[in-house]
């Protein structure tokens, strides 16, 4: 099991970020009129400071088209 940065704790679990919508990813720079892609977050959690860390994408493969638009555009 990962330790927290924050205070070195054990006591973390893996979770998946949920609201009522996906986190959307909009790139800052956007060369491309490019529509927002769509993914589930997972990440640790600290039970015991609460720290939330090692956000991860769900599906990073959904978000290719970002990277390629801005590398070609």
């Amino acid at each position: 099991m990962k330790r927290c940065p924050d205070c070195n704790g054990a006591n973390t679990l893996e979770i998946l970020l949920s609201s009522t919508q996906f986190v959307f990813a909009v790139p800052l720079v956007q060369r491309k009129k490019l529509l927002p892609k769509c993914s589930g977050v997972k990440a640790c959690a600290c039970a015991d400071c609460g720290n939330i860390f090692g956000l991860k994408l769900e599906n990073p493969e959904k978000l290719a088209a970002f990277a390629d638009g801005i590398q070609n555009g």
